[in-house]
């Protein structure tokens, strides 16, 4: 760029001068030849497992019309940050330069999407979407005529639509078990009668003759769900913070409303014998809850240094004295190191409320599970393809077990 102003022949340059100067140098053909561009172009095609997503994220950051806030523990959000494409500003994703912007703008997008969803649909899906969206908007020009007429009326359109919802699986075949469940979700969202109740738990018991009970009470999401040891409470914690409880062995399905967390909740664990329940959410602080006394015991919140990092995955000794956090903060911090990203895994004193050592440091891909044997002197960490084996008082890795590339490690338990 430098070179190109310097070689023009004016000595005073004029704004449309260096915006054709810029053309110029990187736009049309010029932008094959870059090699920051072609960087570039080379991270979000070529050297990414998943382009089409990778595309689809970046596609939304560019067009600006929702925000897309930063998720440290997103591969997605990851990969176009180290790609250079986008960056951080107050915590949400943007276009790093103009240039970037118009070399990669709509056009060149949709000419790299390889996915047409909408063409992949089967034809009983889509009709399925099309009477779905001709009872929306039949339940908008209901509702609307409804208004005049009083709640009441209202209330009997939505619960008359859902009831036409709800009876459509029975004129689907039985090889679309999943078409039949969205139709029977989407009618229970709409109005949840007794009746609406019903059928959904029905229909999945047809689907699956284990289903027992059905807890019912969380407004949002629900992002982690945990059992005591004595299977006695089940707990779950939801995207809006609310982290519900419910008695397995009650004659009712009541959801008791435990704690509300600032935060959407991403991990949740029974401690000290199943007595006290610890909630871990996306502001990097565990809220713990004592089940008996029905009250809130307070609130962990990590050190200054990783601060903000969220709770993905947490573990706590059988005292209830140590935790085990993996630590997401590291993955930015350890990426110029010498063997690539790695993820840590911090261990925390409860009691003096202070760190115990150094950071784990060895995973190169998130952690997965957290554990302690039985005496609290030994850690396992594991994610999709390998497990490590800690020495809680030195901070030592004493073994390391390794899956094809193929394989994935499910779950993980001591034998002691």
């Amino acid at each position: 760029m430098c070179a190109n102003v310097a070689a023009h022949k004016k000595t005073e340059l004029t704004e449309s001068d260096v915006q054709q100067i810029v053309a110029d140098t990187f736009f049309g053909e010029m932008s094959e030849q870059d090699s920051n561009l072609q960087f570039v172009r080379d991270m979000l095609i070529k050297h990414s497992d998943n382009p089409d997503t990778l595309l689809s994220t970046y596609r939304t950051i560019r067009i600006g019309n929702r925000p897309v806030f930063d998720g440290q523990q997103s591969p997605i959000h990851t990969h176009l940050k180290l790609s250079g494409l986008v960056r951080r500003e107050e915590g949400r994703l943007k276009v790093r330069n103009r240039i970037y912007e118009q070399v990669f703008d709509q056009d060149w997008v949709a000419a790299h999407w390889s996915v047409n969803w909408w063409d992949l649909l089967t034809t009983e899906v889509k009709i399925a979407a099309a009477a779905i969206v001709i009872l929306l908007v039949a339940l908008v020009y209901t509702s609307i005529y409804a208004v005049s007429r009083g709640n009441e009326a209202n209330e009997q359109a939505t619960l008359a639509l859902s009831r036409q919802l709800a009876a459509q699986p029975l004129h689907i075949s039985t090889s679309r078990e999943d078409l039949k469940l969205l139709l029977r979700l989407t009618a229970n969202e709409l109005a949840s009668s007794p009746d609406i109740k019903g059928g959904l738990r029905d229909h999945l018991s047809t689907i699956s003759p284990y289903l027992l009970r059905h807890f019912h009470g969380h407004s949002s999401q629900i992002r982690a769900v945990a059992f005591s040891p004595d299977s006695e409470w089940v707990a779950a914690g939801g995207q809006d913070g609310t982290v519900g409880l419910w008695n397995v062995n009650a004659k009712r399905s009541t959801m008791i409303s435990a704690m509300k967390l600032p935060s959407p909740v991403v991990t949740i664990e029974f401690i000290l014998d199943g007595t006290v329940l610890a909630a871990g959410s996306d502001d990097g602080s565990i809220a713990f809850w004592d089940i008996q006394a029905k009250r809130h015991l307070g609130k962990f919140s990590q050190s200054d240094s990783l601060s903000g990092s969220p709770i993905r995955k947490m573990a706590f000794n059988n005292a209830g004295t140590m935790i085990a956090i993996d630590d997401l903060a590291s993955f930015s911090s350890l990426l110029a190191s010498s063997g690539g990203p790695r993820l840590g895994i911090v261990l925390w004193d409860l009691e003096n409320n202070r760190q115990i050592g150094e950071t784990l440091i060895g995973h190169k891909d998130w952690v997965e599970f957290l554990d302690f044997n039985a005496d609290g002197t030994e850690l396992i960490s594991i994610n999709h393809s390998e497990a490590f084996h800690w020495d809680v008082e030195t901070g030592q890795r004493t073994k390391k077990f390794t899956l094809a590339q193929r394989d994935r490690i499910g779950e993980t338990a001591y034998n002691m």
